[in-house]
């Protein structure tokens, strides 16, 4: 078995994944010397999946959770939990012989 996630109690086996880190701020306030900064008040995850040759039974399923399912639950291969969004279009790709490939990205709430 590859690696997999689950998302909403759904296992989904992935090719790829790319995780990275993004810092959120909070407003931008002047200092007492008069200069400008911003605060970092969090620091959230964004990730990238990639699935390669699936069936139109694994296309279905991640469809049912794009359309239905905002916030998605999210466990990750490291076994935590995020509350994450979809944040691409839903574009599965025909590669042939009945198999697609279709890339997710999912931000962090």
């Amino acid at each position: 078995m590859n690696d997999y996630i689950i998302m909403n109690g759904q296992v989904f086996e992935f090719t790829t994944r790319k995780p990275s880190k993004f810092k959120v701020g909070g407003s931008a306030e002047r200092a007492l010397s008069g200069k400008l900064h911003k605060d970092v008040v969090a620091t959230k995850h964004r990730w990238t999946f990639s699935f390669d040759t699936v069936s139109a039974i694994f296309i279905n399923r991640l469809e049912r959770i794009f359309d239905t399912h905002k916030p998605i639950l999210l466990v990750d291969n490291d076994g935590k939990t995020y509350t994450v969004q979809w944040m691409n279009d839903f574009e599965p790709e025909y590669i042939g012989s009945d198999y697609f490939t279709i890339t997710v990205e999912l931000e962090e709430e």
